[in-house]
């Protein structure tokens, strides 16, 4: 085995551990795995070549397997750490290394559309003889029943509690794992570049996040998805509901690549993303809809170009 093959089994080794603390409900799975497991298998792909990429995962793979023993966590593994990773890194190949706004862009809506178009065949093809909310919401249920009900929370409570949580949860968990699966490989192809360009070794140069700009046949797709889900109603409207909103996070990027823009151009301009992510924090749902609309806009007014000059 060559030096750059032995590096690569580690690494998506490493990769594997993490994940598998995760599942474990370790302090270092929470707290590093849940986000960071696939950063040694970007970090293979971008430091060392797509060549590298399967060694790599077959290494994270045969890691699982031995720690689990369990054929469907290595199978879950190659799902949601590998597949995303190794489609981002693909594409980038494809692009021959380009990082601009646009081509980052293009590729992150495109793994957006598997996502939506996967969620979409897992609703489908779920038992749903009641129809598919009421079939997840039954599963969301059996998932919240099986956990202990806190000291000190009368059983009432937390029956109450137990029921404002399926109700707040049944209707975009599925979305919510589409957001989770796609963002885990962002984020982990983003610190893996940090890492190499830090290093000096990466093999492209690092994208230019502020200019990250959603192609326009993407918006189109989003508002017909989204229309769908807001128009129709059963099994469909949900499905297209949650493809809408995992179609959502391209456009969530953008706003917040305008954000960040903006606030380049001010004084003090941590101090100003700390104070927005504090409150983006806080305010979830009213920062997701100000960024998908901050998007749109700025796809319709050219924002960045147009009023914060060239970034």
């Amino acid at each position: 085995m060559t030096r750059p093959s032995a590096m690569a089994a580690v690494a998506g080794a490493l990769g594997a551990a993490l994940l598998v603390a995760f599942f474990r409900g370790s302090f270092l799975g929470l707290g590093v795995g849940t986000v960071l497991s696939p950063v040694p298998l970007a970090m293979t792909a971008l430091g060392l070549g797509l060549a590298y990429l399967p060694v790599a995962v077959i290494g994270g793979a045969v890691t699982v397997g031995v720690l689990t023993g369990s054929f469907a966590l290595a199978a879950i593994y190659l799902l949601i750490d590998a597949v995303p990773v190794a489609a981002l890194a693909r594409l980038s190949a494809v692009g021959n290394g380009d990082v601009s706004g646009k081509a980052i862009g293009h590729r992150v809506a495109l793994l957006a559309v598997g996502a939506a178009v996967f969620l979409s065949l897992v609703l489908v093809l779920m038992p749903h003889a009641d129809g598919i909310e009421a079939a997840v919401r039954a599963w969301v249920t059996n998932m919240f029943a099986a956990m202990p009900q806190p000291s000190g929370m009368s059983e009432t409570d937390f029956g109450t509690l137990r029921e404002q949580f399926v109700k707040a949860t049944a209707g975009v968990l599925p979305a919510g794992g589409a957001w989770n699966w796609i963002l885990r490989a962002v984020i982990s192809i983003a610190f893996a570049q940090h890492l190499l360009h830090r290093m000096k070794i990466e093999l492209w140069p690092t994208p230019a996040y502020r200019t990250f700009a959603t192609p326009g046949w993407y918006f189109i797709l989003f508002a017909v998805i989204g229309i769908a889900g807001m128009a129709v109603k059963g099994d469909v409207g949900y499905v297209a509901g949650n493809a809408a909103i995992a179609l959502c996070l391209p456009l969530f990027l953008q706003g917040l690549a305008v954000v960040h823009c903006a606030v380049k151009r001010v004084a003090h301009s941590t101090a100003w993303l700390v104070v927005f992510y504090t409150a983006a924090l806080f305010l979830p749902v009213f920062a997701w809809l100000a960024l998908v609309g901050l998007a749109v806009s700025d796809h319709v007014f050219h924002i960045r170009t147009r009023y914060l000059g060239a970034i």
